[in-house]
């Protein structure tokens, strides 16, 4: 039983020789708009650390897709649960007042 999340997009896409590139702290497509090329190492880096795996497919043109692939042990479920529990409680944006 594995946990799969797939995010896409039909962005720009990124070359094929800048693929292996994306995981490298640093690295960003980005410079002239600001980006600071933290991103996709830090998501690599906390998916390793729950021990999953991240895939990346992308085409010049038509966009790029993240597959990651997650295979939860009992620990990992207990803080999902936890996690989703406690978002819970910031979820909701309205304010209620009782006088």
């Amino acid at each position: 039983n594995k946990i799969e999340v797939v995010i896409s997009d039909t962005g720009e896409g990124i070359p094929e020789d800048k693929i292996a590139e994306i995981w490298k702290s640093g690295f960003t497509t980005k410079n002239k708009k600001g980006g600071t090329g933290i991103g996709m190492s830090v998501v690599k880096r906390i998916v390793n650390e729950h021990n999953g795996e991240i895939f990346v497919t992308s085409k010049v043109g038509e966009g790029t897709s993240f597959k990651i692939l997650f295979n939860p042990d009992h620990e990992s479920l207990e803080l999902f649960y936890k996690t989703r529990n406690d978002q819970s409680k910031y979820t909701n944006s309205s304010k209620s007042e009782t006088t």
